[in-house]
């Protein structure tokens, strides 16, 4: 079961940790349940085996975990319910924030791509040579390419990230290739770090390295 929050989905028993605050050092594990007009339901917070003391009414720091970043807000107890299991029903957050993990998190994949050199000349259009991504992350990406390129260059990597029917993202990153590594007298692997990376693109790279993962292992 799919459930969406913030922008994000995720699938139902999602690990999440409740906090009375952001700053408080006791960190109770519960799970995402369901999400509906109800508001957020949740299992009941634990910390070895005792129950998480909430009365309705009460704020508590909710934080989701995911692979590279986190999803954190501040919310509010509506109430409970009984569903099989006792749940906490918590507030809508008005706002929340994504706090970055790290950077280096990398997927696997056998992406298909296109790399260019950045053009010297102003109106000049770039040539793209097909290639081949063999991992990404949101910092950067391996590629294979037949492109002649040098180490500190700047090029331009095109690529296409589907994350469902709905949601099929083109991507033309301007990237700076930080190792080369010769694979056949024509054929090299860059190692490329994104530039001037927008949050937007960067959320949707994590968004697609956490769908892909979370796949992979069921």
């Amino acid at each position: 079961m799919a459930l969406k929050l913030a922008g994000f989905t995720f699938k139902q028993s999602q690990k999440i940790i409740v906090k009375r605050s952001e700053d408080d050092k006791l960190q109770f594990i519960s799970s995402l349940e369901n999400v509906n007009s109800l508001g957020i339901q949740i299992a009941l917070p634990l910390l070895n085996l005792k129950q998480m003391p909430l009365i309705k009414g009460e704020r508590v720091y909710v934080l989701i975990s995911l692979p590279s970043f986190s999803i954190e807000f501040n919310t509010r107890v509506k109430g409970f319910r009984k569903d099989n299991i006792q749940l906490v029903v918590l507030e809508f957050p008005t706002d929340y924030k994504r706090v970055q993990r790290r950077n280096s998190v990398r997927l696997k994949v056998l992406l298909d791509v296109e790399v260019a050199l950045v053009p010297r000349e102003a109106g000049q259009e770039p040539v793209y040579e097909k290639g081949q991504a063999v991992d990404i992350s949101a910092g950067g990406m391996e590629v294979t390419t037949k492109l002649p390129v040098e180490r500190d260059q700047t090029v331009l990597v095109k690529f296409v990230l589907e994350l469902d029917r709905q949601r099929i993202y083109n991507f033309c990153i301007k990237s700076k290739v930080r190792r080369i590594t010769p694979i056949t007298p024509k054929t090299k692997r860059l190692g490329v770090e994104f530039l001037d990376m927008g949050i937007s693109d960067s959320d949707k790279i994590f968004q697609y390295i956490f769908k892909k993962s979370t796949t992979s292992i069921n």
